[in-house]
């Protein structure tokens, strides 16, 4: 067992997935979210940057974990 299962395990923590329906209403209703932290923050730094960088390596970490969780670690 790993160690953040084995720590999962110990504190009790339930799991929590949702479905791809509920999914999708959480990504929309996030939406607006996101929208105002790029709006509130583009006068300190280039916040549209960063939030499309971040969310970049969101994505790709995102396809790693799908690949390992198949059996397949080649990237491109």
């Amino acid at each position: 067992m790993h160690s953040y299962e084995k720590a999962v395990t110990e504190e009790g923590l339930n799991k929590v997935t949702f479905s791809s329906e509920q999914t999708t209403k959480l990504n929309e209703l996030a939406e607006s979210v996101r929208n105002d932290w790029v709006t509130n923050n583009a006068d300190k730094f280039d916040s549209q940057a960063l939030f499309d960088f971040t969310a970049a390596l969101f994505a790709e970490e995102s396809k790693l974990a799908m690949k390992a969780r198949d059996g397949n670690t080649k990237t491109k």
